[in-house]
């Protein structure tokens, strides 16, 4: 088991000293389908920017951080997020991958200056770059980040989707934020009370994906204080000496996504084994995994 006090949840970025009652108003803005991802995104950019300057062993989840993907290969992360708009074009253009791995990438640079906004100050100060200021006037100085975000949203133009930061290596870290959540992210299993929460999940967040996963997991209560709830992993059978754990990324409903789905949310494809860069070879070859294919008449 895991105990809850060391996954990273949606309740630790809202009681965050630094960014809190920033995130709280997103959230009472956007809601949680439309704010939680974000505000967690948020929250692990600014910490591990943060760490940067004062050491892991400084922040609640420092060590944890230091295991996630920040970069392209970290831990042989692979993710459309980290590539370039030339790689993109280069290599998508004309697959199934291409528009949504667009849409992905253009709701993460939408998110990226409203993710600036509130982090900014606080990273800066970190970084000695700035004096601290009273809560009130630094809330009242900067935009509000969902009148930001309204006003990006409302632009449909191509330069809306090329926000930009002033802020040095915030635009790596929030896409290794948002990498992070979308390749290791976990929602309990449909038997448990708070089946929709998104949370972060150490040790668990290292097993491979397997369509017939031999562990289960789900959150237990044992008292009425959800900081003392544990993540429970159990066996679905028998498990062998020696045997790998593999859990399942998708849920059962989702049991039937399509592999270039799969490759745009998670980045690799499940039964290619991603060495000498195998899968995208399979875009120079126009595989049908990725590409309609064409049928002579």
């Amino acid at each position: 088991s895991v105990p809850r006090r060391a996954c990273v949840t949606l309740g630790d970025a809202l009681d965050d000293p630094d960014c809190g009652t920033a995130f709280i108003k997103v959230l009472e803005k956007a809601g949680t389908k439309g704010g939680a991802t974000v505000i967690m995104a948020a929250y692990l950019a600014k910490e591990y920017l943060v760490m940067q300057e004062s050491g892991s062993s400084s922040r609640k989840f420092g060590p944890y951080l230091e295991t996630l993907p920040w970069k392209r290969g970290m831990n042989n992360q692979e993710h459309i997020l980290f590539w370039s708009d030339e790689n993109i074009e280069s290599t998508l253009g004309g697959s199934f991958c291409y528009r949504e791995a667009k849409e992905i990438r253009q709701e993460v640079e939408f998110a990226l200056k409203v993710i600036e906004d509130i982090v900014e100050d606080t990273v800066r100060l970190a970084r000695g770059e700035q004096q601290q200021e009273e809560e009130t006037g630094l809330w009242s100085k900067i935009p509000k980040p969902w009148e930001i975000y309204s006003k990006i949203s409302a632009d449909n133009s191509d330069k809306a989707a090329a926000a930009t930061t002033t802020l040095d290596g915030l635009d790596l870290a929030v896409r290794g934020a948002f990498v992070t959540l979308l390749t290791r992210s976990f929602q309990n299993n449909e038997d448990s009370d708070d089946y929709e929460e998104e949370k972060l999940v150490p040790l668990l967040d290292m097993l491979q994906h397997n369509d017939e996963a031999n562990i289960r997991h789900s959150t237990i209560s044992y008292s009425e204080d959800e900081r003392d709830d544990v993540v429970e992993v159990r066996a679905r059978r028998a498990i062998q000496k020696g045997e790998e754990l593999y859990n399942q990324y998708i849920s059962e409903d989702d049991a039937n996504m399509p592999y270039h789905r799969f490759f745009t949310r998670f980045g690799f494809v499940p039964g290619i084994i991603d060495t000498e860069d195998p899968i995208l070879d399979l875009f120079k070859d126009k595989s049908s995994i990725f590409y309609p294919k064409v049928v002579e008449v």
